[in-house]
């Protein structure tokens, strides 16, 4: 159940109830969101740590940092063809460990929607 208030649209303040009324987001998470971020949490810290220490470099500096394959290359002191392979080990590794997370896989999403994962 989301934490929502109910927000009267009027020309004046002074009479709230002449406008339509709609819902708006509470501006904090309700205690179930709070509870199912932290879960969330947990098992992609649970799931970072089953990475290498090279895939969780390489995946940390690419995706959260935005570094390029070069500059993560330079860090782990490999080729960039290592490093590469580094990046997609630990998203391989991230996909397969959080996908009961998402409900469905992105294997199976892509074949309802006709990606290339379907070939």
């Amino acid at each position: 159940m989301q934490n929502q208030e109910t927000v009267t649209i009027g020309d004046s303040p002074d009479s709230p109830d002449d406008g339509p009324q709609v819902q708006l987001p509470a501006p904090a998470p309700g205690p179930d969101r709070l509870l199912i971020s932290a879960e969330i949490k947990g098992k992609v810290a649970q799931a970072m740590g089953l990475l290498t220490p090279a895939e969780r470099v390489a995946f940390t500096m690419r995706h959260m940092e935005g570094q390029s394959i070069e500059e993560i290359s330079q860090v782990l002191k490999v080729r960039a063809s290592a490093a590469k392979n580094c990046v997609f080990r630990a998203v391989q590794k991230l996909r397969h460990q959080l996908e009961p997370l998402a409900g469905r896989s992105a294997r199976q999403a892509s074949r309802e929607w006709g990606g290339s994962a379907a070939k």
